[in-house]
């Protein structure tokens, strides 16, 4: 099966419009298929993979640590923010999408875990932090009835209730 990313970029994210502006980030690469198939989709000199030990190589991937994303000035038209393991690393995945809607422009898309996932340890720096900045949050259970959605339930890999696709107003 497809990488989560990859499902929900090829199902959700390339069914949306991608702002004219902006680069197309992916943190945490995994495997690159996500990554190869944002270049193919929106052009290479605008997608970049940052990840801090890449299985891949891949000319648009950067060997990155994510803490030091501060060094990194450019405005976002799509990032996947997806480092690690969530319930591990959770701090990282919110610095991360602090950094990143901040940087999103109008109409650009932020893909991370889900309320439902995220109110534990993010509470009020999480959706509410991104409503303030005027994100509307996509849950993916309008796809339920989708065969993409509906493999991956039946796989049992990956729920994609647990995942959302923020989108800048």
């Amino acid at each position: 099966m497809e990488y989560k990313s990859l499902r929900y970029i090829k199902n959700v994210v390339n069914t949306l419009p991608m702002p004219l502006e902006g680069k197309i980030l992916q943190m945490g690469v995994d495997d690159g298929n996500a990554l190869r198939h944002l270049c193919k989709m929106y052009g290479s000199e605008r997608v970049v993979g940052f990840d801090i030990d890449p299985k891949i190589s891949h000319p648009r991937l950067v060997k990155f640590d994510l803490w030091n994303l501060d060094s990194i000035h450019f405005d976002i038209a799509f990032c996947d923010i997806d480092p690690g393991d969530y319930d591990i690393d959770w701090k990282l995945r919110l610095f991360c999408l602090k950094w990143a809607a901040i940087r999103t422009v109008k109409g650009g898309m932020i893909l991370t875990q889900s309320p439902m996932v995220t109110e534990e340890h993010w509470g009020l720096f999480g959706i509410d932090y991104l409503k303030f900045l005027n994100f509307r949050c996509l849950e993916f259970d309008i796809y339920k009835d989708q065969q993409w959605f509906k493999e991956m339930i039946d796989i049992n890999i990956w729920n994609p209730l647990a995942s959302c696709l923020y989108i800048k107003e």
